[in-house]
């Protein structure tokens, strides 16, 4: 799946200026945070491949590792609520954008 520069660019300029998640009762996400999450394929063996990189650091991620994160964090949702919004406001979704626009 080939990566649009241009979309990729938009997400990480929201990102970096919106790290709250509303949540009343539950979270809100805006259009932009699923479209990040939308980025790459999911993986369906992100359970035994998220074991693999739970202590990698983003930084060191190959673009099939990112995916893997992506769909941890989209799984973790249906499981608990505000999984997503974590990831939001600890900024690793932002890193996550950042690593795939380095890999892309």
């Amino acid at each position: 799946m080939r990566i649009n520069q241009k979309e990729l660019d938009s997400v990480i300029a929201y990102l970096q200026t919106h790290n709250r998640v509303e949540c009343n009762p539950y979270p809100i996400y805006d259009d932009e945070i699923y479209r990040a999450l939308g980025m790459l394929r999911t993986d369906s063996n992100y359970l035994r491949n998220w074991e693999k990189i739970e202590e990698k650091p983003i930084e060191e991620m190959t673009r099939k590792e990112v995916a893997t994160m992506l769909t941890f964090i989209i799984r973790g949702e249906r499981f608990c609520d505000g999984h997503i919004a974590g990831y939001v406001e600890s900024g690793e979704l932002l890193r996550l954008m950042l690593r795939l626009r380095e890999l892309a």
